[in-house]
């Protein structure tokens, strides 16, 4: 097992398979503040780790005279179709730039990866070249990855969306064939291949040490067919890390010391650059301390979090909720506010704090026992996604220890987003969320979230309460000057994600900045170097009745390290600028990295159907009962059509009855 940060290796450990799940455990010194980059990799023993040492390159074969940058005159030269070409070298990478006009050339040999994993290839050119990959040694297995459709300029590999490949999985020590098509007609006449390796590291070319030219026998694997594995994306996993340099300050008041408050300061207090301050009714009455909350809106503004507990009528007054109100609107915090019996949210129903919560009281008391269950807004939201599977992720919330006591008589505001319900037909809101202002408000309608520890462990209740955190800041604004704090909601994104950028700019006395705010955003390569002419500027929007904050949406960026740049056009802040990084990467499917069956789902799916399903073992019952099944079957049926249902009856009758008047008129009859 190999683990990186940021393409650099940290440690490597040498694992044996025993066919169970195995963990590894490994402890990390402090990072530096931004988003880190962490890959756990798995490379099979015996395998090289590093390419060809001699003979590297590849076989670079020209043939002159052929104006125009299309392929046909190349494929139809009779010296390319008898594989005559002018002249013939070895280059010693994947590149080429000799300036040569009025040429097409073919680029042949091995590449051979250092490191098992996913792969992308890249390719820029002038005028006009073609990528082709096999996945094996083989030439005539070989599949086209990427091309230039027009020129680019030296070492451009992203004018064009076809300059690309998609991912492929490839195995250390492995040769696997490639070829390159170049045509070119006036210009510098260069080509060049390079590749993204598992490890996030960029190599623009390829070096020759991974090649081998085509014309000799094409380097022997090292891994044996037959030990083979089926897949090889199951074999790598990423993950980005965000690190910040500044504490996080976090405020709990409750009447008292409840489970759920214990352990969330339990939580917190976990990680040593938390800040946790607790304040207890019952423990501060006695000393004659009567206030929970912080006297000045700049005191309660210094936090990050706060939780509010059970609290009674006029434990907390009419200027503290103001506070808490303006610190979720206008600071931009996070408040989660608990259930209780005492008097939450039944005490509430007007004032800052009855603004804040995403619910309303229609009733008053609690509930008996209740099991709860996902919305449709909560399958797939952070908060509640605590298990990557979908279905079991839904599977497991009704499973949970029932709870004991919920806040019954409330209802979802308009706007708010219920993720957690009861399981009964009055389905009442357990886990709710909302925006408020420039903050988020988590409301938690019981007192039991503990209680999802029984039989568990520590696992759902502490991934819901950190999945709550994460949600909730973030948003939250900070930076080493109170006069400039900035905001990414995402350190990870996928290519057609988007993120959401905020910013507070204020003078020293607190007024708004003047001028405007913008951000600017550059590409950086592996080396944490600003790619060429990748920098662009977003100028950012006034947020309306919010405390000098600015906001804007960051959305189309490729995959790659991308940094923000925050500055503010006021002159007097002109000298601040705070920075974030982010990640854009498509997140890697589950299909291929799960290979083991799943019995529970696939009956399911073939009980659904009115069919069956069952384990190899069981193949010669399953035939016979399908045979048993195709029994030849007879159905009657009877049918009975009215004579007047068509067009041909009626005209049957009115031809008889016409008949017989004609008839009768003629022998006298009446």
């Amino acid at each position: 097992m190999v683990l990186t940060r940021d393409g650099k290796v940290i440690e490597q450990r040498t694992i044996k398979a025993n066919g169970a799940w195995q963990s590894e455990r490994f402890e990390l010194p402090d990072a530096e503040a931004g988003v880190h980059g962490f890959q756990a990799r798995l490379e099979r023993m015996g395998a090289p780790s590093g390419g060809i040492i001699s003979g590297g390159g590849l076989l670079r074969e020209v043939w002159n005279n052929l104006p125009g940058n299309d392929f046909g005159g190349l494929f139809d030269h009779p010296g390319f179709i008898a594989g005559k070409p002018d002249r013939s070298e070895i280059v010693p990478q994947a590149a080429s730039n000799d300036g040569s006009e009025n040429t097409g050339v073919l680029f042949r040999g091995y590449v051979v990866p250092p490191m098992s994993g996913p792969y992308q290839f890249w390719i820029s050119a002038d005028d006009r070249a073609q990528l082709y990959l096999s996945p094996s040694a083989d030439p005539s297995a070989k599949t086209k990855l990427a091309e230039v459709v027009d020129w680019t300029e030296p070492g451009v590999y992203d004018k064009y969306q076809s300059q690309r490949s998609a991912t492929v999985v490839l195995e250390r020590g492995r040769p696997y064939f490639l070829e390159v098509v170049h045509k070119q007609s006036g210009g510098s006449a260069h080509v060049a291949v390079g590749w993204t390796l598992p490890d996030q590291r960029n190599e623009r070319p390829i070096p020759g040490s991974f090649l081998a030219p085509y014309g000799k026998p094409p380097p022997s694997a090292v891994v044996n067919d037959h030990d083979a594995e089926a897949s090889l994306a199951n074999n790598q996993a990423d993950v980005s890390v965000t690190v910040n340099d500044d504490p996080l300050k976090v405020l709990i008041v409750d009447h008292s010391a409840r489970w759920e408050s214990r352990f969330l300061v339990d939580l917190f207090e976990h990680d040593k650059r938390v800040q946790v301050v607790r304040r207890y009714q019952s423990i501060r009455q006695p000393r004659g301390e009567k206030e929970l909350l912080p006297a000045t809106q700049q005191e309660l503004d210094g936090y990050d979090i706060v939780v509010l507990g059970d609290l009674a009528p006029g434990q907390i007054g009419t200027e503290d909720q103001q506070r808490l109100e303006r610190f979720v609107s206008r600071r931009g915090g996070f408040v989660a506010a608990i259930a209780g019996p005492r008097g939450m949210p039944s005490s509430y129903a007007l004032g800052g704090i009855a603004n804040l919560l995403p619910v309303r009281i229609v009733a008053g008391g609690g509930s008996p026992t209740a099991t709860v269950q996902l919305t449709p807004v909560g399958v797939d939201h952070p908060i509640t996604s605590v298990l990557d599977d979908t279905a079991l992720n839904q599977k497991l919330w009704p499973a949970l220890p029932p709870l004991q006591w919920l806040a019954r008589g409330v209802l979802a505001k308009p706007g708010a987003e219920v993720l957690l319900a009861t399981q009964d037909e009055r389905a009442t809101p357990v886990v709710v969320t909302c925006r408020y202002g420039a903050g988020r408000v988590l409301w938690v309608g019981t007192t039991d979230t503990w209680r999802w520890r029984d039989r568990l462990g520590d696992r759902i209740h502490r991934a819901f309460w950190l999945q709550a955190v994460r949600w909730g800041l973030g948003m939250r604004l900070r930076g080493k000057d109170e006069r400039l704090q900035a905001a990414l909601d995402r350190a990870l994104i996928a290519p057609r994600e988007r993120a959401e950028l905020r910013v507070r700019a204020r003078h020293q006395d607190g007024t708004p900045a003047t001028g405007v705010v913008h951000a600017e955003v550059v590409r950086l390569d592996a080396e944490g170097k600003v790619v060429d002419k990748s920098v662009q500027r977003i100028d950012l929007s006034p947020v309306g009745d919010a405390d000098a904050l600015w906001q804007a949406g960051l959305e189309g960026l490729s995959e790659g390290r991308w940094r923000v740049t925050f500055h503010s056009g006021d002159s007097a802040l002109a000298t601040l600028t705070e920075v974030r990084d982010l990640v854009v990467r498509d997140r890697q499917s589950q299909e291929g990295i799960e290979l083991g069956a799943d019995p529970v789902n696939l009956g399911r799916l073939a009980a659904a159907g009115g069919f069956r399903a069952d384990s190899l073992d069981q193949a010669v019952p399953l035939v016979k009962d399908l045979a048993d099944r195709l029994v030849p079957k007879v159905n009657s049926r009877r049918t009975t059509h009215s004579l007047w249902d068509n067009y041909f009856a009626l005209m049957v009758v009115l031809g008889l009855l016409a008949g017989e008047w004609v008839w009768r008129k003629r022998v006298g009859l009446p």
